[in-house]
């Protein structure tokens, strides 16, 4: 009966927050918020952890103005595939004075420096961060 169908189905799902339902959910509305996913340039950032893997997802450059290029929708991705947490330092001078915003709670994390940017990341775990210019 605990995982029969009187307790695992999309009725029961829909009434828990915390439930696999609402976190796909809120995974494809951050896929659809952010097309760079599927369609962007792909950059990996060389990180000395080898249990860490870091790239950025970004779409084309655009010009509102005639001479003046602005980047568009940047996406910053870290995993963890490790089973135990582990420490990254990324090199992300290229986007200093930037503030990442992490896409799943919208958290905004420390501003970026010319200083490689620590993190911590929890066993197989992820951060997904919004870099774009506000």
């Amino acid at each position: 009966p605990v995982y029969g169908f009187q307790s695992v189905n999309v009725e029961a799902l829909r009434r828990n927050p915390s439930s696999f339902l609402h976190w796909v959910r809120s995974m494809l509305h951050i896929r659809q918020q952010h097309p760079v996913f599927g369609t962007g340039r792909f950059d990996i950032i060389t990180v000395d952890n080898p249990s860490v893997f870091a790239y950025v997802r970004s779409a084309p450059e655009r010009s509102d103005v005639v001479g003046v290029e602005q980047m568009g929708d940047v996406v910053l991705c870290v995993q963890n595939l490790s089973r135990f947490a582990q420490p990254a330092e990324l090199p992300l001078a290229r986007f200093e004075g930037r503030r990442p915003i992490e896409l799943l709670g919208r958290v905004p994390f420390p501003t970026i420096g010319l200083d490689p940017y620590p993190l911590t990341l929890a066993p197989y775990g992820f951060l997904w961060f919004d870099l774009s210019e506000a």
